[in-house]
């Protein structure tokens, strides 16, 4: 049997800036590193793969043949 719950208690529980300690710096750190990866590695960035706008990917090549794939899908 499914659990109910408030509307509140989701919006506590998905609300990481106020759970996790020093939310901020870590989303900084996570922008500073992903454009330093951007600058660096090579990667083909906004891939449209749909006629919406947001139908983009960002592609980051394995550097050897018959590497395995990780897909990370998020939103």
């Amino acid at each position: 049997m499914a659990t109910t719950r408030e509307p509140q208690w989701y919006d506590t529980m998905y609300n990481n800036q106020a759970r996790v300690p020093d939310a901020k710096a870590v989303l900084a750190q996570w922008t500073q590193r992903s454009a330093e990866v951007r600058q660096t590695a090579t990667c083909s960035l906004d891939v449209a793969y749909g006629e919406d706008p947001g139908d983009k990917l960002d592609i980051f090549p394995a550097a050897g043949a018959n590497a395995p794939v990780l897909v990370f899908l998020h939103g």
